[in-house]
């Protein structure tokens, strides 16, 4: 009877154990059918291994969204998660297992127990060019989708790029 009482003890031991373990992982998440079709078109559109998959969701209304979708060598929000010591605190896996981190904003003030220190060491420059960056605009359950050199979460979005020959003065034209 002893060792029966002493197994089922150890038995609930370790259902509670891994019970809590699972409860503070990151929280995968799963996207609609529109952000669905989304990322998988940028992951088709622009394969990049080892790179730094992450989404940056900024809600401006009850109606309309800002989503940028990046992918790149580094954090697009390298130092400020340096400075602050912020980690994504969720991911969302594409439908061909590329991994992506969300951020929302509340990673400033909510830590994951389970990611540690972040793991960006060094401020050292990097290669841009397989930064791709896609600013996915939703209104009202309509979504348009732009490429953009640049873009910042959280923060306005730079206007229309500008081509730099459209300044240009020929001096042929000139009376």
């Amino acid at each position: 009877m002893k060792p029966t009482i002493i197994n089922i003890f150890i038995i609930a031991v370790i259902i509670s154990c891994n019970k809590h373990q699972e409860d503070i992982k990151t929280f995968a998440l799963e996207p609609n059918k529109a952000m669905s079709k989304v990322l998988d078109s940028f992951v088709k559109v622009n394969p990049c291994e080892n790179c730094f998959n992450e989404i940056y969701i900024d809600k401006q209304d009850p109606h309309n969204y800002t989503t940028i979708v990046y992918s790149g060598k580094q954090s697009l929000t390298r130092e400020e998660n340096l400075d602050n010591q912020q980690e994504s605190l969720n991911t969302i896996k594409t439908s061909n297992g590329t991994i992506f981190k969300i951020y929302t904003g509340i990673e400033h003030y909510f830590k994951n127990p389970t990611t540690g220190k972040s793991k960006i060491s060094d401020t050292a420059q990097y290669d841009n060019r397989k930064t791709i960056i896609w600013v996915v605009k939703d209104s009202f359950g309509k979504l348009t989708i732009a490429k953009r050199n640049f873009a910042y979460p959280f923060m306005p979005l730079p206007k229309k790029e500008i081509d730099i020959r459209d300044f240009i003065i020929n001096k042929d034209t000139i009376k």
